[in-house]
C-alpha cells in the first residue's frame, strides 16, 4: 500500500449523513493488512485456513450530535479485505475478532463511548472475504482505527495425483534375465 494518506479519512456518521461506512484495502482505507494460507486436512471439507488482519483507518466521527447526551449514535462498518477466494473455492466457515485500536475523546465530556456491538465475516459477489462491524458512538468523539483478524476455512481443489503408471515388460522379453529382473519382473 504505496503513497496512502490516511489523515485525509473522515466518515461522519447521523445527521443527514448515513451510517454506513465502506473501508476497502483498495482505496487506502486500512493500514498493515496481510494474509497467510495455510493448507490443512479437515474438518471436512475444508482444505485451507485463511488468516487476514489489518487495522482499517475508519474514522467514524459523531461531530454532527455531539450533544448527543446518552444516545448512541449507531453505525456499520463493512470492511472490503485483499484476501479473495478463487472461482474454484467455497466458502466453508469463518470468524472475526476485532477491536477499537483509536478512538478521540473530541469534548472532553463526561458521558463519552465506543463500541462494537456484533461482528461477522460475509463472501462478497465476487469472492472477497468481508468484515462487517456494527458498533456505537456516544458524545462527542470518533473511532479512529478498528483492528481485525479473520479466520477463514475454505475447500479449494487437491491438485490432481496420477498413480504410477503400470509397467508391463513383456516387450523386452529379448533382453537377457538378469537385465528383466533387475527391471522389477
Amino acid at each position: 500500500m504505496a503513497n496512502c494518506d490516511f489523515s485525509l479519512k473522515y466518515h461522519p456518521v447521523g445527521g443527514g449523513f448515513g451510517r454506513s461506512v465502506t473501508l476497502d484495502t483498495d482505496r487506502c482505507d486500512v493500514e498493515s493488512h496481510s494474509f497467510i494460507e495455510i493448507p490443512l486436512r479437515g474438518p471436512d471439507p475444508a482444505t485451507t485456513l485463511a488468516i487476514v488482519s489489518g487495522i482499517a483507518v475508519s474514522k467514524v466521527d459523531n461531530a454532527t450530535y455531539p450533544d448527543s447526551g446518552p444516545d448512541v449514535m449507531q453505525f456499520e462498518i463493512f470492511i472490503l479485505t485483499d484476501y479473495k477466494l478463487d472461482d474454484r473455492s467455497q466458502f466453508v466457515d469463518g470468524s472475526v475478532y476485532a477491536w477499537l485500536s483509536s478512538i478521540s475523546d473530541d469534548g472532553f465530556e463526561d458521558y463519552t463511548s465506543a463500541q462494537i456491538n456484533s461482528v461477522g465475516v460475509e463472501v462478497t459477489v465476487d469472492g472477497r472475504i468481508q468484515v462487517h462491524l456494527i458498533g456505537g458512538i456516544q458524545g462527542d468523539m470518533s473511532v479512529d482505527r478498528i483492528g481485525y483478524q479473520v479466520f477463514v476455512l475454505s475447500s479449494k481443489p487437491r491438485p490432481l495425483v496420477v498413480p504410477a503408471q503400470h509397467r508391463d515388460f513383456s516387450q523386452v522379453a529379448h533382453l537377457p534375465p538378469n537385465v528383466i529382473s533387475a527391471l522389477g519382473k
